[in-house]
């Protein structure tokens, strides 16, 4: 790999594009581009047709590597111990600690955007539009560009509320926008799908929860409700957005 690299910037070009054949892709395993201080940042590689292909846009050398990131507060969440360490893995998710990953901790709207931005690759973007999102707020330029990206709109006023709790119906609909954002294809709900709690989806959602739940990237709770006023805790933010990588 150091070799295709060396001839790729011998040829002068700004971006280089490696591919080669993968049977099978190991859980966990991804490209990471290896800094000088030997830090690893994640590239975001394509399977397809059998090769993996990734696009590097800085020089330096790049590793294939399992990354499993342990974290020592997951017992009572088996459920999502997978998506938790795969987003790991990816650079999406990080813990709050260096063994703590507080998976019941709510999530807010500012931390769920930055989680889509870093998904879809989204460069931060320095403009915004929120009078509530400060130009030196750690999670701006995330907010800005899924903004720019049409996956989040405001509470009126030019307001984001970036540290209220993200709940349920709100998720599903940003989530709907990734995958419309990433598929230049509008949703259909499904209209057929219906929630023992329908009523008390706001009409804004009620089309976001029926096609997530169709696409498997979302669906309800215990006894069929969708629940969706109810806030996020990490950990279901985490199997939400790992479903909808499994479907890319």
């Amino acid at each position: 790999m150091d070799e295709l690299l060396k001839s790729g910037e011998a040829a002068g070009s700004d971006k280089l594009t490696l591919s080669w054949p993968v049977s099978e892709k190991p859980a966990n395993y991804h490209l990471y581009r290896i800094g000088e201080n030997g830090e690893l940042v994640y590239l975001k590689e394509e399977v397809s047709d059998g090769r993996i292909t990734v696009q590097l846009l800085e020089d330096g050398r790049v590793a294939g590597l399992v990354f499993v990131k342990k974290f020592d507060d997951l017992s009572k969440m088996q459920w999502a111990q997978e998506a938790i360490r795969e987003l790991a893995a990816r650079q999406i998710l990080k813990g709050t600690a260096t063994t703590t990953f507080s998976p019941d901790r709510q999530i807010t709207r500012a931390e769920f955007a930055v989680i889509l931005a870093r998904t879809l690759g989204l460069a931060d973007h320095g403009n915004g539009k929120f009078e509530d999102v400060s130009a030196d707020a750690w999670f701006a330029g995330a907010v800005n560009s899924a903004a720019q990206a049409g996956l989040i709109s405001g509470q009126g006023n030019d307001r984001f509320a970036p540290n209220a709790a993200i709940t349920r119906e709100e998720m599903a609909v940003m989530l709907q926008r990734a995958v419309e954002w990433q598929t230049k294809q509008a949703l259909q709900p499904a209209l057929s799908h219906s929630y023992a709690d329908d009523a008390q989806i706001s009409p804004w959602a009620r089309g976001a929860t029926q096609a997530l739940a169709e696409l498997g990237i979302m669906v309800g709770r215990s006894n069929n409700q969708f629940s969706p006023k109810v806030s996020v805790n990490r950990a279901e933010a985490a199997q939400a957005v790992f479903n909808y990588l499994k479907k890319q």
